[in-house]
């Protein structure tokens, strides 16, 4: 199968959707698909596939065909992007290749070339962007509209989870193509590590320090764990605002640090006895997220504190310790209890995984 992937990480960006696409179309290229994908790379960073795969832990594959972009001017970069994919289209037309779209505007631009160059165009969303807005009290209907559009224009549509998945089919019932499937994320089984000896009990959160990821929550739970217990959290870039936020917050039982590359994330978990997962109880908490984080923790074979959310359940079953979102008290408990299981059998889904069920999904398309 012939696929090119709509999404144009930056590296060496280490957000979730770069490394989401990262693995995936490595991963389908190890399956023997002919996978491209386009990156730019931040100034002074040396533009080679191997040093752009790098910092998601992979290494450059055969059938993974990475473009490094010249420019550094979004403009430029963008218009180039869109000249390489219609070269692309251009010399895979007729072959019924697979147009893979990460974003609704690159989704929405290419809809209504479907007819003139045969490709299969496949909507990835990991939102209901106009749900989420109208839940904040924000302007919805120009998004919803949109939505709409990249819809019907799909052949089909990949959701990262069932949530999304129903969100989705709710708020345009007659637009979500008929080929649909929830596919969950993953994480790369060569990143579990032995434990790392320590005095007392850490638990720990590796991640965005946004305010919405109710960090300020975790915060306030660590001073209402025992002596010997410690918070650990990692995450903001230094000198931003999220990281200077959450140090002002911060007590003697909590320490925090910038976050660091996605290959030494693995030595961090390895170091924590607990694997802190923080949600707010809203519409993605509850219904949109598959957290990349989550994966990671499962994977680990320590136990996972984690809010009761039916995103999570979707995800963990009943592995892991529960905690009401928002209460500080039931984060310590949790953390707590948790603490008490010591090692748990742990969960592996891997990209392999996503890949396999991926293609089984695509096979399948008209």
């Amino acid at each position: 199968m012939r696929i090119i992937h709509l999404y144009r990480p930056r590296v060496p960006d280490l957000r979730a959707q770069a490394i989401q696409v990262s693995h995936t179309c490595h991963a389908l290229a190890r399956r023997g698909h002919d996978v491209t994908l386009f990156a730019q790379t931040e100034p002074g960073y040396k533009r080679s596939e191997a040093l752009a795969l790098a910092p998601y832990g992979l290494e450059p594959h055969p059938r993974l065909q990475l473009r490094i972009l010249p420019w550094q001017h979004p403009g430029l970069a963008g218009l180039d992007f869109r000249l390489r994919v219609m070269g692309w289209l251009t010399k895979h037309r007729g072959e019924r290749p697979v147009v893979y779209a990460r974003t609704k505007r690159h989704a929405a631009e290419l809809a209504r070339f479907r007819g003139a160059f045969g490709f299969r165009l496949v909507f990835e969303s990991h939102e209901a962007e106009s749900a989420q807005r109208r839940e904040q009290g924000e302007p919805h209907d120009v998004v919803h509209a949109l939505e709409r559009r990249v819809l019907l224009g799909a052949d089909a549509l990949v959701t990262n989870c069932e949530g999304t998945l129903e969100q989705l089919e709710e708020l345009h019932p007659d637009a979500v193509p008929a080929t649909r499937r929830a596919i969950h994320n993953g994480t790369d089984p060569a990143r579990q590590r032995d434990a790392i000896p320590h005095e007392g009990i850490v638990a720990g959160y590796v991640g965005s320090l946004r305010a919405y990821k109710n960090i300020h929550t975790l915060i306030e739970a660590a001073e209402l764990l025992p002596p010997d217990y410690r918070l650990r959290l990692v995450g903001g870039a230094e000198g931003g605002a999220e990281l200077s936020r959450a140090r002002a917050l911060v007590g003697p039982r909590t320490t925090i640090s910038s976050a660091v590359p996605y290959a030494m994330v693995p030595e961090v978990l390895a170091g924590l006895d607990v694997m802190v997962l923080s949600l707010a109880d809203d519409l993605y908490g509850r219904r949109l997220a598959s957290p990349l984080k989550l994966w990671d923790y499962l994977a680990t074979g320590r136990p996972v504190v984690a809010p009761d959310l039916p995103s999570v359940r979707t995800i963990a079953g009943d592995g892991f310790v529960p905690y009401i979102p928002g209460d500080a008290p039931s984060v310590a408990r949790a953390i707590q209890r948790a603490a008490a299981l010591g090692p748990v059998a742990p969960q592996v889904r891997s990209w392999g995984d996503r890949a396999a069920e991926l293609e089984a999904f695509l096979q399948d398309l008209p």
